[in-house]
């Protein structure tokens, strides 16, 4: 269809908001619109003039979208973005940056599928940086700073997969100050290669894993192949077996070559049985019994001290756990929507005892050690990963479990999930209490549309609180969500200073043209509002804005102001509306 002289909108009303007036405009209905010699019209007063325009009328079709704004760190900026899909294959954008402080950044984007090939993501981004900021290792940060990110995911049979990573960045800084919610998720993107074969009962691995980004601390794997065998029977004897086993070369790399790197070549070998039984019809106990053997060669580099040497090791223990349950069918609560109720209760007891290994773990090159973490540790093989730095142990864990499920929506559901768990450590080792933080779990869905998260860890040494985190989510009605949080972490050696957090994020619709949202972080040990995010967002028939205020008062650093105004014409396909919600975040697993 061609028409010349004419004007288009995606605006069905008789007074369109806005209209394309062109000298000759082509349609070809679900595909695109073309436009020559167009002007862009809002309100009846001329805008924009263009001598050639296409848009399409499919999804994820060609558009621009601009992002006008203002941030201290930054000055005044325009982040632009022409997305556009080639076929149903291959799609992606290219980004336009200026920031008057910081200047231009220039990058394009490849998402791409392929039946045959597989799928992934090809992105790289350059700024121009005038004011980087930072140094690195005593050295300033120049001005060329970029990211390159490249992701492939292919699984060319069911039995077989394929996914590669490669993460290279100027400095160690880049991530955080141009990619904030990326850097939450991955603050040190890895770059790796992992190949891996299934069988009913066997898989078969290959990892390559080099270190591209030399300010990081990495362990280098060139390669590791690694066989693993799941938990099987053997024959009809009621016994299990499983195991895993790797070899490979290490290289140990500190950030900015600080001289320290050492390397070595490392066989390890992990076999269990397992011997699972039911007893009084209620009662689960698997014994277990497993041994270890490790074999390292002797370390190169300029931080080497070990040399060649065998380590073996062994571990037993037994699991005891049951599972009582009670239920009363008629029970009925209008107030919490319970509609029947059953418990449901899981005592748990894992005893587990490694003797000493036959070589300190001091003796070792130590490429994959205890990563410190808030959670307590795991005590099981082969769930314990940190294969050089395994100690003897004779633990047992205390578990106890509890469920209340009732109907809702005519199906099942966890009214009440809570678990709590200790360690009791039997050995008394120096500088190590008898008796761990006990740690507490929580999810209740209160009733429809009010959840309640919680996580709580105890120091039973100093009769105190070391962790709790608090969330309550109410979402009553299609009209506002409100989540409320509190965090607190008290100062300890492995991570410092703690948090004493409290949070607010609401979103409220007032109406089908106007929607609200505050979100707000308060740190109650410094009486810091350390951020507050302040969204407006109207609907106007034909086109969607969003405003934005954000303010950030971080630690150390100087306060940071952000404004922004999206502008979005929700006729064009893929734009995205106000579709802000606070979802609740479960801790625990069904048992």
């Amino acid at each position: 269809m061609i028409a010349r002289d004419a004007w288009f909108t995606t605006d069905d009303t008789a007074d369109p908001g806005y209209y394309v007036k062109a000298g000759k405009v082509k349609l070809v209905p679900g595909q695109y619109v073309e436009a020559s010699n167009a002007t862009l019209y809002y309100q009846g007063i001329p805008v924009f003039w263009l001598p050639y325009y296409r848009q399409s009328l499919q999804q994820d079709g060609n558009r621009f979208i601009f992002t006008p704004g203002f941030r201290s760190r930054f000055g005044a900026y325009l982040n632009s973005s022409y997305l556009w899909k080639l076929n149903d294959q291959v799609k992606g954008q290219i980004d336009l940056d200026y920031r008057t402080r910081r200047g231009f950044a220039l990058g394009p984007k490849v998402i791409y599928t392929s039946p045959e090939y597989g799928n992934g993501t090809f992105e790289y981004k350059h700024f121009w940086d005038k004011d980087p900021e930072f140094f690195s290792n005593g050295r300033s940060i120049g001005g060329n700073r970029y990211r390159l990110d490249f992701s492939h995911w292919w699984m060319p049979k069911t039995n077989l997969y394929v996914r590669a990573r490669l993460g290279k960045l100027s400095d160690p800084f880049v991530h955080a100050d141009y990619f904030e919610d990326d850097f939450r998720r991955d603050p040190q993107p890895k770059t790796f290669v992992e190949i891996r074969k299934f069988w009913e009962n066997y898989s078969l691995g290959m990892t390559l894993q080099p270190r591209l980004n030399t300010f990081f601390e990495q362990t280098e794997r060139i390669p590791e192949v690694s066989l693993s065998s799941y938990r099987q029977e053997l024959g009809d004897t009621g016994i299990f077996y499983e195991s895993q086993s790797s070899f490979g070369y290490y290289q140990k790399r500190f950030a900015d070559f600080s001289g320290d790197d050492f390397s070595a070549y490392r066989a390890d070998t992990f076999h269990q049985l397992l011997y699972p039984q039911t007893y009084f019809g209620w009662l689960q106990a698997t014994p277990q019994v497993g041994f270890r053997l490790s074999e390292y060669g002797k370390a190169d580099g300029p931080g080497a001290t070990t040399t060649r040497t065998s380590r073996a090791m062994a571990n037993m223990g037994v699991d005891f756990s049951a599972k009582i349950s009670r239920t009363w069918r008629g029970y009925r609560n209008g107030f919490w929507d319970l509609n029947g109720l059953r418990h449901i209760i899981r005592p748990s007891m894992y005893y587990v005892y490694v003797p000493d290994p036959s070589e300190d773990p001091g003796r070792l090159p130590q490429f994959d050690s205890v990563i410190p973490t808030l959670r307590l540790q795991p005590t099981h093989f082969p769930d314990i990963n940190s294969i050089d730095s395994i100690e003897g142990q004779h633990n047992v864990r205390l578990g106890l479990f509890q469920k209340l499920q009732t109907y809702r929506d005519s199906s099942m559901e966890d009214f009440i999930h809570w678990g709590l768990f200790m360690d009791w450590r039997l050995d008394n080792r120096p500088g190590v209490s008898t008796f761990s933080d006990i740690y507490s779990d929580l999810d209740w869905r209160l009733r429809d549309g009010l959840t309640l998260t919680s996580e709580y860890r105890w120091d039973t040494d100093n009769q105190r609180t070391r962790l709790a985190d608090h969330r309550l989510i109410i979402d009553p009605l299609d009209d506002w969500s409100w989540a409320i949080g509190h965090r607190y972490i008290r100062n300890n050696d492995l991570f410092g200073e703690g948090n004493n957090l409290y949070s607010s994020s609401l979103y409220y619709w007032l109406d089908d043209n106007w929607s609200l949202n505050a979100t707000h972080f308060f740190e109650a040990r410094s009486s810091t509002l350390q951020e507050q995010i302040y969204s407006i967002y109207r609907d106007n028939r034909s086109y969607s804005t969003a405003f934005r205020f954000r303010v950030r008062q971080p630690r150390f650093t100087k306060t940071d102001v952000t404004l922004t105004l999206e502008f979005t014409l929700k006729g064009f396909p893929g734009s995205t509306g106000n579709k802000d919600k606070n979802t609740p975040d479960f801790l625990l697993s069904d048992f």
